[in-house]
């Protein structure tokens, strides 16, 4: 059997997280992570905090605050966010910790000696209103149409008389300069065990979205700056290692000894990452390319368990954690997201009337009905050391739909099932019955219900009685 490590995307200083980020990423990740304990597989969940970039770095400069004392700040904030919603990652790392920077430096020197880590040509590009060096992603330029789109949307721009048109999208200055330089970047490898890789994937809206991908002219990534918050390149100390190349490497640290990752416990691992749809193509194209020409990974497992954005107007819709807590029990949103956010790409909606109605018919008036209902029953009937047999057919059935879908990491799935087995069961309670087989299949079915909940709403079922239900 194979280890699993679960990822999830890193919030970076000093984005606000809200219930958009938990119910797309972080709620998933930790619902998947206590369901493969249930059935039994051995995993790990990694959180961490991109503490780089220039955002954190122009949000220090604002509030005249040293950018360590920013990074801490917000660590501290994400880390007490995460708990508030029940979030709890076996491991939670932030990426300027030293064994980040040593793993980046083993895995790109192997990469530039397999030739997938080179120098381009390339471009700076700096602001002078605000003093500011941008990303292509932060310029705007005027197309042919006369409609606005970013640098970054029209690829490598080397037309030098573009200058003077180019507009800073974060002061609207049209003072940016554009001077040529050397970058690296990572070529993306493109093969037969890449596009099976893409082809196997659990979620069909995944492996669609890849073969595009597969046959895009997305190439290579360039992942180094000049003048940033970040580690400094192995290879080449005048430049840094932009934010996410951190975040990919950081992965590895379970594999780390404090010299080398372990490649015997990299080929045992199965990586199940869960982030949005925007970045599918960057991460589904770089991080099996680090894993194979960085480590030597023969044959890497990658599950990219990607989902959609929340959608609708923002007044309509559950925003700040705190806030929501205040109304809200812990559980009660956890129930919700895993209820309503969809395991594949599609977009959401989640609000308060949602939440409301989720929770009075869907938790309270089938499931805290059925486990009241066949709470009583079963404690007044003796199973004695029937309790021990084998799983009774009905119920066995449904464990081995439940488990199939949390193979193909859609823990929505498991719920809507698991609701379908309870309302089956709820018309089959009698309660003039003696019939053994019945107390049996009541007993196994309260059981299988409790421990999928326990993943959703540990607490609430942790806490549960006839006297508070899933309250």
């Amino acid at each position: 059997m194979k280890n699993k490590i679960i990822t999830a995307a890193y919030p970076f200083v000093p984005v606000e997280m809200n219930l958009f980020h938990m119910a797309s990423t972080y709620l998933p990740a930790d619902f998947y992570t206590r369901l493969a304990k249930f059935f039994n597989d051995s995993p790990l969940f990694i959180l961490g905090v991109d503490v780089h970039g220039r955002h954190a770095k122009r949000k220090a400069s604002q509030e005249n605050t040293p950018l360590a004392e920013l990074s801490d700040k917000y660590v501290v904030q994400y880390a007490r966010q995460f708990a508030k919603m029940g979030i709890a990652p076996d491991v939670f790392i932030r990426t300027d910790d030293p064994r980040v920077l040593a793993i980046e430096k083993e895995g790109l020197e192997n990469m530039a000696r397999e030739g997938v880590v080179i120098e381009r040509s390339s471009h700076d590009f700096k602001c002078s209103g605000c003093d500011e060096r941008l990303s292509k992603s932060e310029i705007e330029i005027q197309t042919s149409t006369d409609a606005k789109t970013t640098l970054k949307s029209v690829g490598n721009q080397q037309d030098l008389s573009l200058v003077g048109k180019l507009t800073c999208s974060l002061c609207h200055s049209t003072e940016v300069s554009m001077q040529p330089t050397e970058h690296y970047v990572i070529k993306l490898v493109r093969d037969s065990f890449m596009r099976e890789l893409f082809r196997l994937q659990p979620s069909k809206s995944v492996s669609k979205n890849l073969e595009s991908i597969f046959n895009s002219d997305f190439s290579e990534w360039e992942f180094t700056r000049t003048g940033y918050n970040g580690f400094p390149f192995p290879l080449d100390d005048s430049k840094q290692l932009y934010l996410w190349c951190d975040s990919l490497f950081s992965k590895l640290i379970p594999l780390f000894d404090g010299k080398k990752i372990s490649r015997e416990q990299l080929n045992q691992t199965e990586f199940v990452s869960f982030f949005g749809k925007n970045i599918l193509p960057y991460y589904s194209l770089i991080f099996p390319t680090i894993l194979r020409q960085g480590f030597g990974a023969t044959n890497p497992n990658v599950i990219f368990s990607t989902r959609g954005f929340c959608s609708g107007k923002e007044t309509d819709t559950l925003v700040d954690i705190d806030k929501l807590l205040g109304e809200f029990s812990q559980e009660s949103l956890r129930f919700y997201c895993g209820y309503t956010v969809p395991d594949d790409m599609r977009d959401f909606k989640i609000n308060k009337r949602g939440l409301d109605l989720v929770k009075r018919d869907i938790l309270e008036r089938t499931f805290n009905r059925f486990l009241s209902e066949s709470t009583d029953y079963v404690s007044s009937r003796k199973l004695g050391d029937a309790e021990f047999e084998p799983m009774s057919p009905e119920v066995s059935q449904l464990f081995d739909k439940l488990k199939k879908h949390y193979l193909s990491v859609s823990p929505r799935r498991i719920l809507l099932e698991l609701e379908q087995g309870v309302r089956g069961h709820l018309g089959k309670i009698n309660p003039l019955s003696t019939d053994y087989k019945e107390t049996k299949r009541l007993a196994d079915m309260r059981k299988l219900t409790m421990d999928i909940l326990s993943c959703y709403i540990p607490e609430t079922v942790k806490n549960y009685s006839l006297a508070s239900g899933l309250s």
